[in-house]
């Protein structure tokens, strides 16, 4: 589709316009392929093409400079449009103003130079029986958008909006011609991740007016932008920066937002900003080639906020889920607030505000949750592309983000282990064998590095650039050793591996390499006088238990523990890891305690806090650590277990089974899921000694229920019976 078109470019400018004009006589069936990048936006004959933000999705677009040492994998996507209702017999004109996005991020470097070009653009438009490319003969002017960066924000010149150049009959004479870009290795691929998308909209309250400045609220920490009436003379500027804290005296506190630090009464470093410079004309502005993570946002000068608009992946929601316990459906809305916010440009981010990072142990933590919830198969299937091309070829070592990130690369097999971890949640929920087949060469590949990283059969760090990370984020310093919980992750890859290799009919031959990372870890970190893992601190122990080398004493002990704190001093492997096994191990209402707590260190903490999301941090609330974002999904992994546990929905391979484990500290559970293998719902409602229970099964599957020493074949259709 693109063996004839050029890759195209303007000058050194941030947002130029891309002009062409061209004319045809029937419109019939017109489609138009593009790739912008970083950020492009198409306009034909005055009308913005698709409602579609922030395209197209981030990619490992080309090979960097920084790069050099690696071979990484690299696609870029383009975007098909039907642009038949935009067209007209006769002459039309093409606009498309390009932005910087992640391809030209010059200004964030605290990961290193990640950078790759200038703007670039590259398209194909056939219409009817002709087709036009870029190639060369475009035009270009800069627009008026004369600065964006993706962490800092866009600064716009309302004097130079140019409106009339969308338009045919524009006198483009004074516009420079465009640049031929040198031949350059890019594999172009056609985008079918949902695109970023305007999903909803808030009006936000106006908080205090003082000295020129307005105070908002929007009332939810989300990701977006606020749109402004700006109404200034010609030369005034209005100024918006964007937070996620105030103050007891309304004042932002930029530190949990951005690389940010207060300094001799000012805020300095990394804050999110748009800037407008009037015309003298009243106009609504948003930004076009960036977002911003925020709840709260000032406005300075003549402007006042129209309203927010919550940006993020178009994906819709596919699961419910309701109980008697505040806090626990507190979580269950936060997550899915948190996780969606954090769904740009189809990557699973870490947050929204200072890094935007597609870090690997997050996402992967978090993704099985995600799955479970939203509608996210071509979200998913996406960032496991990015998951794979981030693994360098000559030696199987995968970068801890997906995209690849800058010089970091800490964490062995507890962040890169994604690339076994989301292909076998992504085939659990979709049942998709054939993502398996494409991704096990590289899983293979992966064990073999990790196998040549190991010592006495512990994984161990040999000078991986960035750290060598294992479990992350507890309220106290880490103390559980790195090494442990890498050996846990490549052993867990290892059983998935198994699993897949089952499942696609391929030879398995790392059995003897899986017990032997057992019993390192048991040699290694095993105490047998007070039969615990690394001291038993910050829930260690859930890393060997859910391996099968704990016992019965240490889960009960573990169990008695955490039912007597009544809070987490877990990071986010932990975390997920022990709420999990409460559950599975029949500690249900000890995981309601922890879920359903108020105490510091917990979910429910937050929530009487202010939260509205979920904190990178336990101890969010606490200013002093610098740089803690309170927009994380991370800590949220554990969700999942509301569905698999509390409503009870085991869908397996061979089966369909609704076991609940609600426990004594809830009377009432309701939710709902739809997933590939049908759509169920539950609601259970305890009455005095007695459940009373009504699950809604459609499928063509047979379907069991479980509740102690009850076991039912469910009918398709409505089913209701007490207990």
């Amino acid at each position: 589709m693109f063996e004839n078109a050029k890759w195209i470019r303007a000058g050194a400018c941030d947002a130029p316009l891309i002009r062409k004009e061209f004319y045809v006589e029937n419109v019939a069936g017109a489609e138009l392929y593009i790739c912008g990048l970083g950020y492009f936006e198409v306009y034909m004959n005055g009308q913005k093409v698709s409602c579609d933000v922030l395209s197209p999705v981030r990619s490992e677009y080309e090979k960097r400079q920084w790069e050099e040492e690696y071979d990484f994998g690299n696609r870029t996507y383009y975007v098909k449009y039907d642009v038949e209702a935009y067209l007209q017999s006769g002459k039309n004109v093409m606009v498309v103003m390009l932005g910087n996005g992640w391809y030209n991020q010059i200004d964030n470097l605290r990961a290193g130079k990640t950078n790759y070009d200038l703007p670039k653009l590259c398209f194909t438009l056939t219409v009817g029986d002709v087709t036009l490319f870029s190639d060369g003969t475009e035009k270009w002017s800069p627009s008026h958008i004369v600065y964006n960066n993706i962490f800092f924000g866009e600064k716009q010149d309302l004097r130079l909006l140019n409106k009339a150049c969308m338009l045919t009959g524009y006198d483009d004479a004074n516009w420079q011609r465009v640049a031929l870009v040198p031949e350059i290795k890019i594999n172009l691929v056609e985008q079918k991740c949902p695109p970023d998308r305007v999903i909803r909209r808030i009006q936000p309250v106006l908080l205090c007016e003082d000295s020129g400045r307005k105070l908002y609220d929007a009332g939810e920490n989300i990701t977006g932008w606020a749109k402004i009436r700006v109404c200034g003379d010609d030369g005034e500027t209005v100024l918006v920066r964007y937070t996620e804290e105030i103050d007891e005296n309304l004042q932002p506190i930029f530190s949990t937002a951005g690389w940010a630090w207060f300094k001799d009464g000012q805020w300095e470093g990394q804050i999110q900003e748009n800037e407008y410079i009037c015309s003298g004309e009243e106009q609504i502005c948003h930004p076009h080639f960036t977002y911003h993570g925020f709840r709260y946002f000032e406005v300075f000068g003549k402007g006042a906020a129209e309203c927010v608009e919550v940006v993020h992946t178009d994906v819709d929601v596919v699961a419910e889920f309701t109980c008697d316990n505040e806090n626990i459906n507190w979580l269950f809305e936060a997550y899915k607030r948190t996780q969606l916010g954090n769904m740009i440009q189809g990557v699973p981010m870490d947050c929204p505000t200072r890094e935007r990072v597609g870090y690997t142990g997050d996402g992967h933590v978090a993704s099985d949750a995600a799955m479970l919830i939203l509608d996210s198969e071509a979200f998913y299937r996406k960032w496991i592309y990015d998951i794979l091309d981030a693994q360098d070829k000559k030696t199987g070592h995968a970068h801890n983000s997906a995209p690849a990130y800058g010089f970091v690369s800490g964490g062995a097999a507890s962040y890169a282990g994604a690339i076994v971890l989301v292909p076998y949640y992504f085939y659990q929920h979709f049942v998709d064998k054939e993502i398996l087949k494409e991704a096990y060469p590289y899983m293979l590949t992966f064990a073999e590095y990790l196998k040549s990283r190991t010592e006495n059969s512990i994984l161990v760090s040999k000078g991986e650039r960035g750290g060598f990370l294992g479990d992350w984020a507890s309220p106290e310093d880490m103390r559980i050793p790195p090494s442990y919980v890498n050996t846990y992750y490549f052993a867990k890859c290892l059983i998935y591996m198994k699993e897949i290799a089952g499942i696609i009919g391929c030879e398995f031959t790392y059995d003897v390499l899986l017990e032997e990372l057992k019993q390192g870890i048991v040699n290694h970190y095993y105490d047998e006088e007070s039969n615990c893992f690394c001291g038993g601190v910050q829930g260690a122990d859930v890393f060997a238990i859910d391996l099968g080398i704990g016992n019965e004493a240490m889960m009960e002990k573990l169990a008695k523990y955490y039912d007597d704190a009544e809070c987490f001093d877990t990071g986010i492997f932990a975390t997920y890891l022990l709420i999990k096994l409460l559950f599975e191990k029949g500690y249900a209402n000890t995981a309601v305690k922890l879920l359903s707590s108020e105490k510091k260190d917990t979910f429910g903490y937050m929530r009487c806090h202010g939260a509205t999301t979920l904190w990178e941090r336990w101890r969010g609330d606490d200013y002093s650590l610098d740089w803690n974002s309170h927009n994380h999904p991370m800590l949220g992994g554990c969700t999942n277990q509301l569905f698999y546990q509390l409503l009870g929905f085991q869908v397996t391979e061979k089966e369909l089974v609704i076991e609940p484990k609600i426990g004594d500290g809830l009377h009432y559970v309701s939710g709902s899921i739809k997933c590939k293998r049908g759509q169920f719902s539950a609601l259970y409602k305890r009455e005095n000694d007695t459940m009373r229970c009504i699950l809604d099964v459609r499928t063509d599957e047979k379907v069991i229920f479980k509740f102690k020493n009850h076991s039912y074949e469910l009918k398709n259709g409505k089913n209701e019976f007490v207990l």
